[in-house]
């Protein structure tokens, strides 16, 4: 009996070592998942607060009565372009969506960002059309409607209820 005690000693050891392994694998991975998470939480919240930000710098600078804009026919089927006295508001808003469209999971979120900067560059091409140099406030609504379905993608991308009223105001 002493032979089989020296034996299953040693054994009983490896195998509380191995269950020991098996069980920290498990939690380092669980956390590493957990921390992967997060991490991509705050990427899509990062990007997705940066496109609204430069979305509404955007729009502040199209609504400046000040703002040259000059509207280019395009030779393709993309409607037209329009050329701002300053592109850097417009080479903001690409990069951020860009960013955007490289974070986000899912396709509502992709179709709301495109559907948002659809109507940004809508809203200069009417503001570059209308002789007074002012935006409409039909213009605006449609604006309004695009920037909230696009929080409220990024929202439910983020496990966050939507919002419904008082979301801001882009006057």
């Amino acid at each position: 009996m002493t032979s089989l005690t020296l034996v299953m000693g040693p054994i009983a050891a490896l195998i509380g070592v191995w269950i020991g392994g098996v069980l920290s694998s498990r939690s380092q991975r669980e956390t590493w998942q957990r921390e992967q998470e997060r991490r991509e939480r705050d990427a899509i919240r990062a990007a997705g607060g940066g496109y609204v930000a430069a979305a509404r710098r955007f729009v502040s600078y199209v609504k400046d009565l000040n703002t040259e804009i000059t509207i280019v026919p395009h030779l393709g089927s993309a409607g037209p372009i329009h050329v701002l006295q300053d592109p850097t508001f417009h080479l903001e808003l690409e990069s951020a969506s860009a960013e955007v469209l490289l974070v986000v999971r899912s396709a509502e979120t992709v179709q709301s960002a495109r559907n948002l900067r659809t109507t940004l560059f809508a809203l200069a091409v009417a503001r570059a059309n209308n002789p007074d140099g002012v935006v409409g406030d039909k213009g605006l609504a449609g604006l309004r409607a695009a920037e909230a379905a696009f929080v409220n993608a990024a929202r439910a991308e983020l496990g966050a209820p939507a919002l419904t009223s008082g979301l801001y105001t882009l006057d």
